[in-house]
């Protein structure tokens, strides 16, 4: 749990600020249902699930993973401790609803996690494998969503969060997951992430990541149909030839079934943008089925892994059998509530949300201060 020369790996830090950020972004509901805060939160609860939560995920993960995937230099405390300041400043900047601020401390983010990646991969120079393709994608489409947020009239969010904040998650779910998704669902053959194999691929993956990010251009900035077909056509071609959907574990894993059920929610939310049936409720299925979920069955791997743990635990966990559950109703209770955010299937939403978050939270604790 901790690196080789002694220091504490970034994700025990980082994955609990995930948590309690997710916890924070979903509590702004609730005080808004209770009439116990006077802003109307979408933007600083979209910020906070976007900036905070999501960000704290995976800057956790590429600054624990990275590192040894290039077997290069660990982290070091400066740069923790800055990565936690960033986080912290994001929630307190939007519990205080000074939503414009917080996107610019998502350059500051942004820039620093950049940084951090490219002064261990130009001590490589080299990749371990073409979905490393995608991270310079998903650094693009975050800074270009900054830029077009302070350009656009009006201070444009929805823009910003096509761009910062689906296209960034999205990339780098099916860029790295290209090879941790194979190997957490136990697909056969996969390889390991730090094992570097001959990219015989690598024409086809790029041309892959520039259809997809092509997609985001066309339909947020372009604003042509044709886009939403763009994104849709690569990730079903990555969903099946690359992140192993249609694959059957070789020993049956909870979690291999949670990362199939949020390749398929990812896919059914993009069928429904090509069928112009996006609305802000359908994007939840985007956000709960399929970043929040994939973001937890990830981070149980790693908590397991690195924590020394047996990962039988992803095997039959009831507890994850729950988590998936949840996080699913979830996500189907958003959608079918619509705008009417104070109707009863918001507030299943906003409940399961947070009980799943919190179930899965207990067994990391456990783990982290290493309770029986």
């Amino acid at each position: 749990m901790s690196t080789d020369d002694g220091q504490i790996e970034p994700y025990r830090v980082l994955f609990p600020l995930g948590i309690v950020s997710a916890l924070l972004g979903i509590f702004l509901w609730i005080l808004f249902q209770n009439r116990m805060i006077s802003f109307y939160p979408r933007q600083a609860h979209a910020n906070i699930m976007f900036l905070a939560c999501l960000w704290s995920f995976i800057s956790g993960f590429l600054m624990t993973a990275v590192p040894k995937m290039t077997s290069t230099f660990s982290m070091n405390m400066a740069e923790l401790f800055f990565g936690m300041f960033l986080v912290f400043v994001q929630l307190i900047l939007n519990m205080r609803n000074q939503i414009h601020l917080a996107v610019g401390v998502f350059a500051i983010q942004l820039s620093f996690l950049l940084i951090f990646l490219m002064r261990r991969f130009l001590v490589r120079k080299t990749i371990p494998f073409e979905g490393f393709f995608f991270l310079p994608f998903a650094f693009a489409q975050g800074f270009l969503g900054v830029v077009c947020f302070y350009i656009a009239k009006g201070n444009n969010f929805e823009l910003f969060y096509a761009l910062a904040g689906e296209a960034f998650v999205i990339n780098l779910i099916i860029g790295l997951g290209s090879r941790l998704i194979p190997v957490i669902s136990r697909c056969p053959n996969a390889l390991m992430p730090n094992i570097t194999s001959p990219m015989n691929s690598k024409a086809f993956v790029f041309s892959l990541a520039l259809l997809l990010n092509a997609g985001f251009i066309l339909e947020t900035l372009i604003q042509l149909r044709v886009g939403s077909a763009f994104k849709f056509i690569a990730v079903l071609i990555i969903s099946f030839k690359y992140l192993g959907l249609h694959k059957k574990p070789t020993t049956f894993s909870v979690v291999a079934y949670g990362l199939k059920a949020g390749i398929l929610m990812l896919i059914g939310s993009l069928s429904l943008e090509v069928l112009d049936l996006s609305t802000i409720a359908a994007a939840h299925l985007l956000y709960i089925g399929v970043f929040l979920l994939i973001t937890l069955m990830v981070a149980t791997r790693v908590m397991l892994a690195h924590g020394q743990q047996s990962t039988d635990y992803e095997i039959r966990s009831m507890r994850i059998v729950f988590v998936l559950l949840l996080l699913l109703f979830a996500s189907f209770a958003r959608y079918f509530a619509g705008v009417d955010i104070n109707s009863g299937l918001m507030s299943l939403a906003i409940y399961s949300s947070f009980a799943a978050l919190l179930m899965w939270s207990h067994k990391f604790v456990k783990i982290l201060f290493k309770f029986k």
